[in-house]
């Protein structure tokens, strides 16, 4: 499962714009639209092999940033809500600390034993989060005597 975070906005006037595509696409006033900020980490124009994992290629002064000419991930997301820069959430430094204790205490009571491959992406369907493509994937979890 992949989370990512949609920032829902609402038009205050009407408004036509134009993807690279040249397709036109009116919004109009009053209309709630969502800005799906991750997807540009997985569109090859942005990133060399984006649907691989190397959380590496997002550092500051990486040779990957420097030849797409793009400015560090702070300075890319200021404005994004409740990511870096000003706006950044407020209890991002609690949540840095509870996420991997609340993981290690599953760990530590649970054995855990992928029974079926990862699923694929949906894309299509994902409503804030992109979730499995409709296979299964069972885990099963044997809690710890010792």
């Amino acid at each position: 499962m992949r989370t990512y975070s949609i920032a829902w906005r609402q038009c205050q006037k009407d408004i036509v714009l134009e993807a690279e595509s040249g397709k036109k696409h009116l919004f109009k006033s009053g209309a709630l639209i969502a800005v799906p900020w991750a997807v540009q980490h997985y569109d090859e124009t942005n990133w060399d092999e984006p649907f691989a994992f190397r959380p590496d290629r997002h550092m500051p002064g990486t040779e990957e940033l420097k030849t797409k000419n793009l400015s560090a991930v702070r300075e890319r997301f200021a404005l994004s809500p409740f990511s870096w820069g000003p706006h950044k959430c407020s209890g991002y430094p609690l949540a840095m600390v509870e996420i991997p204790v609340a993981l290690a205490l599953v760990f530590q009571m649970y054995d855990m034993e992928l029974l079926d491959d990862l699923p694929g992406t949906d894309w299509q369907s994902a409503f804030g989060v992109v979730g499995p493509d409709g296979q299964p994937t069972r885990v099963k979890f044997t809690r710890r005597t010792t």
